[in-house]
């Protein structure tokens, strides 16, 4: 009896959750092109197989996707209605057919991964109902060139947009908090305003941004994370503000273009790797008040001056003497230095950090003291033109000091024991560029040359170019920082490059080289297509219509390689804002709100070319009698005229009659 009741009771169970479970009817099952199914407690899905339409409605919170739902691969347009109050995790992770999205303003939530990897997705309009943006929501959606990140928005999480390499311009606004990791890695973004909401940049959110040439960082910021700005090769300068109190590791590391950084006062503390491969960097200042930190000849030292941190690679100088003053020369701390051929290192230092002198290719001659105790791991990985090496102590206290990477390393070179580098030293040739090359502007079509003019013995010059910012470069050297000796071939002092329409845009740089093998790197100078700014054939026209009414604006243009950004005026054209739309119409409802309202339309061609459309203006109607019929008191037979005047927008007249005085 035992047995028969449970078997009773677990096939109710198996009734009551089979009444349960969520049911998915596909196409296939249903003999239909419509499939659908549930994704929430309260919501539901249906799938259009014809023309790849996904609609998800209901109330609440959709749930991560799961392989009872669509099939991701299919789906084209999503359209989630109101009510729904979350995009699921991974809901569209990998659609690579999705190219239109419309969310609701009752979405509060993109969940993980809902729209990561849809590589066709070229524009996401976040209602301002959204307060979270979650991880990897729109990453590496290659295709996302623009998105509208609204006031409501509070965080944004890990790699949010990370590796959508066609995303240029985002607009963060002051109710945005948090900005997580990796957040706008890999982005061709070009100019950011973080807001001063900010009170910290978190671990490489800009890492990669390549174009990157503007970043303003507000005074609420303190904390600047690791590798937050690394590989930005296009930051020329960074004004960090005196807010800022920790700068961690790798925080402008290969920033190849920067040239010039302040140090705050109120830094406490500068990590590792921090200006590491700065090619460019010729100084570092540090305000007179930091209490950690010092600067002389822009060079960074600990703020006694004991310990040398970074000795900017950009440096022109082709020796250094160490100051007296150091103890220790920091890892990583004199690195990438090309322009360096000799180095001496005074009897107070102890110390010689990791891969202290890494990428110095030039250097030829070192004097090291015997007080050195200790020398880090690599540091003289890729110096391979070392000659000679003057160490004060015997070969056995150098060797209890050298690790067996440096022996290799140092495998060509001579170590004189006992030694200090001799007083006199050949006398260079002045070796200088006198004249940078020029950034030019000509017609598609036409050839243009840049020139460099250098003063020195027995120059050779390599011309390279780029058609997308320097990631892909063309010339002589084509590993130019890898091995740059052995690989210039002799040319001149001048280059000449065919503009055309596909290479609109054109980055050229020249690296010189003199008979002592020194060398020099140019300005980067660009060329691009001039273009006549585009035409409006058809400007937007003022409408005057019912409240609740659907109204369009329209624009009309001619050009190449167009884009529309729609703005809006409350003030009578006093002031602008730019709206949410940037497509040739611009649509809404009339209503008391935006009654009286004005509209333009800014359009930009490929080359960065715009023209403005005339401002049109939107009205409620106002309709008014100004003048009332008459009475009047005719004899019988007589022609009786009534009349009636008014005010509005396409009037129409129905005349009433009445027999019983109304």
């Amino acid at each position: 009896m035992m047995n028969i009741r449970k078997k009773t009771v677990v096939l109710l169970l198996a009734i009551v959750f089979a009444i349960l479970a969520p049911v998915s009817v596909s196409a296939a099952e249903s003999g239909t092109s419509v499939s659908g199914g549930q994704c929430g407690d309260n919501v539901t899905w249906q799938f259009d197989d014809s023309n790849g339409q996904l609609t998800v409605s209901g109330t609440g919170a959709m749930w991560k996707w799961n392989q009872t739902m669509w099939n991701r691969d299919k789906v084209k347009t999503v359209v989630i209605k109101k009510g729904v109050t979350s995009v699921g995790e991974s809901a569209f992770f990998g659609d690579r057919a999705l190219t239109s999205v419309t969310l609701p303003d009752s979405i509060t939530l993109i969940g993980e991964d809902a729209f990561d990897l849809c590589e066709n997705l070229t524009a996401v309009t976040i209602p301002d109902s959204v307060k979270t943006i979650g991880i990897s929501a729109f990453a590496e959606c290659g295709s996302l060139s623009r998105v509208t990140i609204p006031d409501s928005v509070t965080s944004i999480g890990d790699f949010a947009f990370g590796l959508c390499k066609s995303l240029k311009n985002v607009t963060i606004p002051d109710s945005v908090t948090a900005i997580g990791r990796n957040a706008f890695s890999h982005t061709s973004l070009t100019s950011v305003k973080l807001p001063p909401s900010i009170t910290a940049i978190s671990d490489y959110t800009f890492f990669g941004c390549e174009k990157l040439t503007d970043i303003t960082i507000p005074d609420s910021v303190t904390k600047i994370g690791n590798y937050a700005f690394m590989d930005c090769n296009s930051l020329t300068n960074v004004t960090i503000p005196d807010s800022v109190t920790v700068i961690y590791n790798g925080a402008f590391r290969e920033c190849k273009n920067l040239t010039g950084i302040t140090i705050p006062d109120s830094v406490t503390y500068i990590g590792y790797y921090t200006f590491y491969d700065c090619r460019k960097l010729q100084s570092i200042e540090v305000g007179s008040q930091n209490r950690n930190y010092a600067a002389k000849d822009g060079i960074l030292f600990s703020k006694d001056y004991s310990k040398l941190i970074c000795y900017p690679a950009g440096k022109t100088e082709s020796s250094f003497t160490v100051p007296k003053s150091v103890t220790v020369i920091d890892g990583v701390s004199i690195c990438f230095c090309f322009n360096l051929k000799k180095m001496t290192i005074p009897e107070n230092v102890t110390t010689i950090g990791n891969f202290a002198f890494t990428g110095c290719w030039y250097l030829e001659s070192i004097s090291i003291p015997k007080s050195v105790t200790r020398i880090g791991e690599d540091v003289f990985d890729s110096c391979p033109y070392i000659s000679d090496v003057y160490y004060g102590g015997s070969e056995e206290e150098w060797q209890s000091i050298i690790g067996s990477d440096d022996s290799k390393n140092l495998t060509d070179a001579t170590i004189h024991y006992h030694s200090q580098m001799p007083a006199s030293e050949p006398v260079e040739q002045s070796f200088a560029i006198l004249s940078q090359p020029a950034n030019v502007v000509a017609k598609a079509g036409e050839t243009v040359t840049f020139t460099i003019k250098v003063q020195g013995v027995g120059v050779s010059y390599s011309w390279e170019y780029s058609y997308d910012g320097g990631r892909t470069r063309y010339g002589l050297s084509q590993n130019l920082y890898a091995s740059p000796i052995g690989v210039f071939a002799t040319s001149t002092d001048s280059c000449s490059i065919t503009l055309t329409d596909k290479n609109s845009e054109v980055y050229v740089y020249c690296t010189v080289i003199d008979q002592f093998r020194q060398r020099l790197v140019s300005d980067v100078a660009t060329a691009k297509v001039k273009s006549s700014a585009p035409s409006i054939t058809a400007q937007p026209t003022s409408i005057v219509a019912k409240n609740g009414a659907s109204v369009s604006f329209k624009v009309a243009a001619t050009g190449a390689g167009l884009t529309y950004q729609w703005q809006l005026s409350d003030n009578a054209g006093k002031t602008w804002r730019n709206s949410s739309t940037k497509t040739a119409t611009y649509s809404t409802t009339l209503s008391d709100k935006n009654n009286g309202r004005y509209v333009r339309c800014i359009v930009t061609d490929k080359y960065g070319s715009s023209v403005k459309s005339n401002a049109a203006s939107m009205k409620i109607t106002t309709l008014k009698i100004t003048a009332q019929p008459v009475s009047q008191t005719l004899k019988k037979g007589a022609t009786v005229s009534f009349k009636v005047a008014a005010t509005g927008a396409g009037l129409t007249y129905q005349w009433q009659l009445s027999d019983d005085a109304g």
